[in-house]
């Protein structure tokens, strides 16, 4: 079900593992996505703090 091994063959040795596997890729990839919600939630917390003080 995954991609065969001659995919891998142009990338560099020390990423071939890295990027063969599906479950570490799939982990890499929630935490990626992980941080991008976070820094979304507190560029939107800094707005929304930024917008309380200057309305009063």
């Amino acid at each position: 079900m995954g991609l065969p091994a001659t995919a891998f063959v142009t990338l560099p040795e020390l990423v071939q593992p890295l990027l063969s596997n599906g479950l570490l890729m799939g982990i890499l990839a929630a935490l990626f996505m992980e941080l991008l919600f976070t820094i979304g939630n507190r560029i939107r917390m800094k707005k929304a703090l930024s917008n309380k003080f200057i309305k009063q």
